[in-house]
């Protein structure tokens, strides 16, 4: 997250107004005395001007219009589901058909689906005639 108010270590910043226009350099403190803290947080643009030794931009924005953005964001950002498909070597074929359909239909849904087929132990390794008939 970019540093904002009390966060900013600079004493002077480059201050940009709500319309979005340069307005000069402060200091930081006056800009920070200068509007109402309840609706509006003065945020640093740049996440690294501590090491740079310039003066930081920095925006005054309203709490408001930034937590209308950050749920239009969440809603318009889809959020990919993921199914797993574990499956033996010794599958019984009812078993796959049930297992298939399934997975056919979380994909239809969307769902990302990762299929895993492995050994059930180490004792049960199966021969590569077994496997290549069970694909």
């Amino acid at each position: 997250r970019k540093p904002r108010d009390e966060e900013i270590k600079s004493q002077y910043i480059k201050y940009v107004n709500l319309e979005g226009q340069l307005q000069g350099t402060y200091p930081l403190k006056k800009i920070l005395s200068s509007f109402d803290r309840k609706k509006y947080w003065l945020l640093s643009q740049e996440r690294r001007h501590q090491e740079q030794k310039e003066i930081p931009i920095c925006k005054l924005v309203s709490k408001q219009e930034l937590y209308k953005k950050s749920k239009q964001k969440q809603q318009t950002t889809p959020h990919i589901l993921k199914k797993e498909l574990k499956l033996t070597w010794k599958v019984s074929p009812n078993d796959l058909t049930h297992k298939l359909s399934r997975s056919k239909e979380w994909l239809e849904k969307g769902y990302q689906l990762q299929v895993v087929i492995s050994d059930k132990t180490k004792k049960d390794r199966y021969n590569q005639a077994n496997k290549d008939k069970t694909i």
